[in-house]
């Protein structure tokens, strides 16, 4: 009561900025005001800058995909770095080739996309997720709790990998890939193992994602053969026919989620608290 009685007395100064022209300009604000504390994660200043419809149809994911749960956990990252994950997957699936090598402005421009008409966007974001879950399925039924994890060799990295992230569920979010995949789990399994101990790929998905490469859909191209066309020459026609557009994600360091440490809550709603 005495805490209650404290926040109602107490004084909450504020400062209202208006006709602002560079959104950098709000960016570096909320940098300066939060540089003295825990600095606000991307996610969490796209949020609080943009907003609204996209992110609030990815909160509403979070809290009822099984299959999400299933590999990341039952409780929601508290950075929102399993949203911003999300947000990925919805960005290079709707607008790939917008990606000119400013990660942040990609993200950012698919989230402002989506703030005007939403009503008639919002069944082409459901549409993306429900394709999301079936990725995260296929993928679970092969790796497990692994799932988007680079193998070290002999044995998985303890936390996920974004850019292992971005290219597996681009594909395995096609149903006919995803079938061939997870009825070849061993040799995909195998496939994937030897890939990682290739040095030009761990460099690709270990580095910093602001740049584009040379050679658009190199890595993708590769781990579709090794992981999806294991297959007899009539699956492979078959695989054709919903083949992706060539698709290699920005290279970038691991997401940071420990799927060792978070709970397993089976009841009870989702919060970032």
């Amino acid at each position: 009561m005495e805490d209650r009685e404290f926040l109602d007395n107490s004084t909450l100064r504020s400062t209202v900025i208006r006709n602002w022209t560079d959104e950098n300009f709000l960016y570096a604000i909320f940098f300066r005001l939060n540089s003295g504390s825990l600095p606000l994660s991307p996610q969490e200043l796209r949020k609080a800058l943009i907003g609204g419809n996209l992110l609030d149809a990815i909160e509403q994911y979070l809290g009822k995909s099984t299959p999400f749960k299933a590999i990341f956990g039952q409780d929601l990252d508290k950075r929102m770095r399993d949203s911003e994950l999300v947000l990925r997957f919805i960005a290079y699936d709707r607008a790939l080739e917008n990606y000119r090598g400013d990660f942040k402005e990609f993200l950012d421009e698919t989230t402002r996309f989506f703030e005007t008409d939403w009503e008639k966007k919002a069944a082409s974001v459901q549409e993306a997720l429900r394709r999301l879950d079936q990725a995260l399925t296929a993928s679970y039924s092969i790796f497990g709790r692994d799932s988007f994890k680079k193998w070290l060799g002999d044995k998985p990295e303890r936390v996920i990998n974004r850019a292992i992230f971005d290219c597996i569920a681009r594909y395995f979010a096609e149903p006919v890939i995803a079938k061939i995949a997870v009825s070849k789990r061993t040799s995909v399994i195998a496939a994937f193992h030897k890939l990682c101990l290739e040095r030009e790929f761990r460099d690709a998905i270990e580095k910093t994602p602001k740049t584009v490469h040379a050679k658009p859909g190199r890595w993708t191209a590769r781990i579709r053969l090794e992981l999806c066309n294991l297959t007899a020459q009539g699956q492979r026609g078959e695989v054709s026919k919903g083949e992706r557009a060539p698709f290699e994600p920005p290279v970038n360091k691991n997401l940071g989620l420990d799927c060792t440490t978070r709970t397993a809550q089976s009841t009870g709603p989702r919060s970032r608290n």
